[in-house]
């Protein structure tokens, strides 16, 4: 009895270490961006993002900023994101930017 009693609290323990209590702090934007595929033709890529606004975009490698992100790119959701139709032996980059109130992230 005595064993199971440590192996349930063990359990309620680690069970209680996934719940969190705290909430994120209001305006906090946040974006990520992992590269998952890319052929001659196509790229693709998860978009991790926290904010009101999340937007990406390709451009040709020179500085970006967010503003331009959010105003010129395209609006989207955290997730898979799939662009075909490239253009072969260019080079692509692509950015994302996500804003919440004042908060940008890029």
């Amino acid at each position: 009895m005595k064993n199971f009693l440590k192996y349930a609290l063990c359990c309620i323990v680690s069970a209680l270490s996934f719940i969190s209590c705290e909430t994120p702090d209001e305006g906090v934007a946040t974006v990520e961006l992992t590269a998952v595929d890319a052929t001659s033709s196509s790229i693709s890529f998860i978009i991790n993002a926290n904010g009101e606004k999340c937007a990406y975009m390709l451009y040709d490698g020179e500085n970006i900023s967010a503003q331009t992100i959010l105003a010129e790119g395209t609006e989207t959701k955290s997730g898979l994101v799939k662009i075909t139709d490239l253009k072969e032996d260019t080079k692509y980059y692509v950015a994302a930017a996500a804003s919440s109130g004042s908060n940008v992230a890029y």
